[in-house]
């Protein structure tokens, strides 16, 4: 909002589709956020707006004519010996050890992404 109104917040009332569009390029260009970066944060702020339609505090629907998608993406995934790789790999200081010690935990973690 400081970027293009100059101000640090705005009514609920004064958010329109001309928002959520300015908003949307705001993330893209300023931001630089990727395109499910930005329909993510746009998604959680639509959530916001209903709560506000329900509890009558805004009476139209900003998000009424605004359409986005989530671009499927490849995900790259390690493989066994990237991991074991990592974890044999000698550093040069204990907090690095730390840090590559949790990283390799978090790869065999129940409920964390897993290699394939």
């Amino acid at each position: 909002m400081e970027w293009k109104y100059n101000i640090k917040d705005i009514e609920i009332k004064k958010i329109d589709h001309a928002f959520i569009t300015e908003y949307d390029f705001y993330l893209r260009s300023v931001q630089k956020c990727a395109n499910n970066s930005t329909v993510k944060y746009l998604k959680n702020f639509g959530k916001i707006i209903r709560i506000c339609l329900l509890g009558g505090l805004l009476n139209t629907v900003p998000f009424l004519n605004y359409k986005n998608k989530i671009k499927k993406t490849d995900r790259v995934y390690l493989i066994r010996e990237e991991i074991q790789l990592m974890a044999e790999k000698k550093l040069a200081t204990e907090r690095l050890t730390q840090v590559r010690d949790i990283s390799v935990l978090m790869f065999y973690w129940p409920g964390l992404r897993r290699c394939e």
